[in-house]
């Protein structure tokens, strides 16, 4: 997998997975008046909660700030690979957590993901799995 994989319920990163991790950690160096909450990388995508402040001269949008993450973490793996090219999706999703039951939810969500991986429409060995047993 790109990022790293999953073995019993914990996501092991691979050098990329935690050059892509480090990127979100340094996303309030580039961006003041955000905050990070719950985020996991996973073998081919990631989840995470941006905090945005309520007080701040001037409030980055959230598009902006997934453009300088995918941005910011593409270049650094694409350096390190040697390689260029795109390494994200060019969508993504957005929700606006209005309320702390929400939040809860959402962080637990993140953080179950992993144990949730063997069944993921996302994961690639489940796919390639499902085509061997129709042989």
């Amino acid at each position: 997998m790109l990022f790293g994989e999953v073995i019993d319920g914990d996501v092991r990163l691979n050098e990329m997975g935690t050059i892509v991790q480090q990127t979100w950690d340094d996303l309030p160096t580039h961006y003041h008046g955000i905050g990070l909450d719950a985020f996991i990388v996973m073998p081919n995508h990631v989840h995470g909660i941006i905090i945005l402040a309520d007080q701040c001269e001037r409030r980055h949008a959230i598009p902006e700030i997934v453009r300088g993450f995918k941005t910011f973490s593409a270049r650094r793996v694409n350096e390190r690979a040697g390689k260029s090219g795109v390494r994200w999706q060019r969508g993504y999703y957005e929700h606006v957590i209005r309320n702390e039951k929400a939040l809860d939810r959402i962080r637990a969500y993140i953080a179950n993901n992993p144990a949730r991986w063997a069944d993921d429409p996302e994961n690639i060995s489940r796919a390639v799995s499902a085509e061997a047993g129709r042989v």
